[in-house]
């Protein structure tokens, strides 16, 4: 059993699904009949000492590795660029043809003070990175701002690879662990250049109270890059505008998408989130007016019938499909025929399946929407009442947000599929919603197809 899981949760929720279908789960090893409860009690409790043991390893092997980092030992990781394995010491070893890069990097970055004009000259002279691959910025940041090359070991600093990082009180750092690559001095310089870097980006990017709040999500539609901003400074008044990376050289692609002032792309945002704020407002008053009408439940009868329909048929084929081996059995069927029936049976069972779990995911979906849990119509209304474009809103709300050569914009909304079942729940209603409410019904319903889900285009040209 413990092969399959060592979390109980996990498995409750496997084992559950399995009952659900009517499979009996059965262990080879473990002699014990799951279908009564002393079966599945003593299922549990072996799976509850499987997750000890897992849980004891996983401390072991963490307080292992923490005893090693703290003698300086390694523990296993990418190797930096600049150094090779040596299988003798068990450690990382300086690589004599790649610490010239390494140490051309630091030098060119202090000289030109740009990790992009390092980038370009790496790969207008074809020199390849660790893995022999294209150089990026963010590549000779990550090795600008190493201390591995100063010799210091850090380890134990984040939760996971790319996670957040712990307190530093749990930080293993060991200075002078190995051999440094770049001396302390130039190391040091190209800190304090970065870090004026930094503010100067921060600077470009808006004050307090002014951040860029379509970061990642604002993108070049022509080539896909993200769409940077920076502050340009005319007779003393700052002017904010968003650029394709692409098309300024921070990129190997190049396309013709220009610039445009932030404010145009924010108004415009700002004004299709408004739209559908509306939508949704309108909407939720025409639930509220299902709910206190009879047109609720006569759908949701209806689509319950549905769904006991399809069940039925399945179990239907089921029965059919466990029948025919009795017959070959008694001798009704060859066993061709046998194989045959039971392939198509397979087929149908499969299908039926499918349709039965999107009958039951719809009825499901219906009862949420009309509960007020539709995802699309719930963030829309958490910022009714929000009169500006907030980060907050941008995140919650859009998915992604494209410009285009012609300063074409192209807004795509978060939660289409919730989006556009809610409009499908209005329409169903029409043959059992009353007269009084039909038409207002009809109207939204084709009013938020027309409205919502990815429109939101406009030209600036």
């Amino acid at each position: 059993v413990d092969r399959i899981s060592r979390n109980l949760l996990d498995f409750a929720a496997m084992y559950e699904e399995l009952k659900d279908h009517r499979v009996t789960f059965i262990s080879m090893n473990e002699q014990f009949d799951t279908s009564t409860a002393i079966g599945e009690a003593m299922l549990k409790i072996i799976l509850i000492f499987a997750e000890l043991e897992r849980n004891m390893t996983s401390e072991r092997v963490t307080g292992i590795m923490l005893d090693r980092a703290e003698n300086g030992l390694w523990n296993g990781a990418r190797m930096p660029i600049g150094f090779r394995w040596n299988d003798e010491t068990k450690y990382p070893e300086p690589d004599p043809e790649e610490v010239k890069i390494v140490q051309f990097i630091f030098d060119e970055y202090e000289k030109t003070r740009s990790a992009l004009q390092v980038t370009r000259y790496l790969n207008n002279n074809h020199v390849k990175s660790k893995r022999g691959g294209m150089w990026s910025s963010k590549l000779v940041h990550d090795i600008i701002r190493n201390p591995f090359y100063i010799g210091t070991y850090r380890y134990n600093l984040r939760e996971s690879g790319r996670g957040p990082l712990k307190p530093e009180s749990e930080w293993i750092i060991r200075e002078n662990n190995h051999p440094a690559i770049i001396d302390l001095e130039v190391f040091q310089k190209v800190q304090e250049i970065r870090e004026k870097n930094r503010k100067v980006w921060k600077d470009r990017q808006g004050g307090p109270g002014y951040g860029n709040v379509l970061e990642g999500i604002l993108v070049c539609g022509i080539c896909g890059h993200a769409m940077w901003r920076n502050k340009d400074v005319r007779n003393g008044k700052a002017r904010y505008y968003f650029y394709c990376g692409s098309a300024y050289g921070h990129s190997q692609i190049k396309c013709n998408t220009s610039s445009i002032v932030d404010y145009k792309i924010l108004d415009m945002v700002k004004k299709q989130i408004r739209l559908q704020i509306e939508l949704a407002v309108e909407a939720d008053s025409l639930l509220e007016r299902m709910r206190k009408s009879d047109s609720q439940s006569a759908v949701y009868r209806m689509k319950k019938k549905e769904t006991e329909q399809a069940r039925d048929e399945l179990q239907r084929y089921v029965y059919l499909k466990n029948s025919i081996y009795e017959d070959m059995k008694q001798g009704i069927l060859t066993k061709d025929e046998y194989l045959t029936a039971k392939e198509r049976y397979t087929r149908k069972i499969s299908d039926l399946e499918t349709e039965w779990n999107n009958k039951q995911a719809e009825l499901d979906n219906f009862k949420q929407c009309m509960s007020g849990e539709n995802r699309w119509l719930k963030a829309f209304l958490n910022f009714r009442d929000v009169k500006e474009l907030t980060r907050d809103m941008a995140v919650n709300l859009l998915d992604k947000v494209e410009v285009y050569e012609d300063k074409r914009i192209h807004i795509r909304f978060r939660f289409r599929n919730e989006y556009e079942y809610l409009t499908s729940v209005l329409q169903s209603g029409n043959d059992v919603m009353g007269k009084e409410h039909r038409g207002l019904q009809i109207s939204l319903a084709s009013h938020l197809a027309e409205r919502g889900g990815e429109r939101g285009r406009e030209n600036f040209g």
